[in-house]
């Protein structure tokens, strides 16, 4: 029978010099999964923030472009449909 008793990290039995390794091996495992699962996590927001921008910017363009056929319509107004399309 091993006689492990309640002591600190000072305590230098060899068995509890290797409860505490493997204590702290099995949180440095559970830390890593941690940071890994994390780490995942900021990979899809990224990858979403990505997206949302695209999409933004395709509507912004469309916008753009929905101006600028408003002010070609009216007369006189050639240089701003060109200021709003960005061709000036």
């Amino acid at each position: 029978m091993t006689d492990i008793h309640s002591c600190s990290y000072c305590c230098e039995r060899p068995e509890c010099i290797k409860a505490q390794r493997d204590e702290m091996r099995g949180e440095i495992e559970r830390l890593r999964a941690e940071c890994d699962e994390i780490e995942a996590q900021a990979v899809k927001n990224c990858d979403e923030v990505l997206e949302l921008r695209a999409e933004l910017a395709a509507i912004e363009a469309q916008e753009r472009e929905r101006c600028a056929k408003i002010a070609d319509g009216y007369i006189g107004c050639d240089n701003l449909a060109a200021a709003i399309r960005g061709t000036t």
